[in-house]
């Protein structure tokens, strides 16, 4: 995809969906971006990477958040990440990027019980997963429940799903899947499986989307 990169101070707050303080992390917590709305979709994107290729080289960055000004084929990065691909005085570069598949991943699943999570209300943050997630379910008694995505990247059962320990099961975009028990209802940690999503690791070139760079101050 060829389009515009641009550096924002909102990123290095960081973002929403992100673990500690920048989430699921496997490139460094320092390299990560938001995309636009469209291609965000509602966190649909959240935790997936880009290889990201400027004047100075390419970076591999996390996405961590929507950026509300991008429009389609533009991207936000980190200073860091900025600062790898482009020079950082610049507030806007032409860059080109794709979603890497199946990125190399340094820690197994983890997972993140939100807080405020009690036996009728479940939210739960998956970490290190690499690909995009299309679901996420827990177990409640013999079946799976589905849980349902929210802006921030976690994953709800509005019911609840009992005190624990909880069994989730995970897919990605890609078809992997796998099942993580023994989780305690332990709000606000991150709790390790012994797990991978997947194995190998590739970039695949995503649908080139015409853009224009926005000039903007930071």
């Amino acid at each position: 995809m060829t389009g515009a990169v641009l550096w924002s101070l909102y990123l290095a707050r960081g973002p929403a969906c992100a673990a500690t303080p920048v989430a699921c992390t496997a490139a460094p917590a320092d390299l990560y971006a938001s995309v636009s709305p469209q291609e965000y979709g509602e966190a649909a994107a959240c935790g997936g990477y880009l290889d990201v290729t400027g004047p100075r080289g390419t970076v591999r960055v996390q996405i961590t958040g929507a950026c509300a000004d991008c429009r389609a084929g533009e991207v936000d990065l980190s200073r860091a990440a900025y600062g790898r691909i482009a020079e950082p005085g610049r507030p806007v570069t032409a860059v080109t990027y794709r979603q890497v598949k199946d990125p190399q991943l340094r820690e197994p699943l983890g997972f993140r019980i939100r807080r405020g999570s009690t036996q009728d209300w479940l939210a739960v943050q998956v970490v290190d997963h690499g690909n995009p997630l299309h679901s996420v379910d827990v177990r409640v008694d013999d079946h799976w429940r589905a849980m349902k995505r929210r802006a921030d990247g976690s994953w709800v059962a509005a019911r609840g799903a009992g005190d624990g320990p909880f069994t989730f099961r995970v897919t990605d975009v890609r078809g992997h899947r796998k099942q993580v028990g023994d989780l305690d209802l332990l709000p606000g940690q991150i709790q390790r499986s012994a797990v991978f999503l997947y194995g190998s690791a590739r970039a695949v070139p995503l649908p080139t989307i015409a853009a224009t760079p926005v000039k903007r101050s930071c």
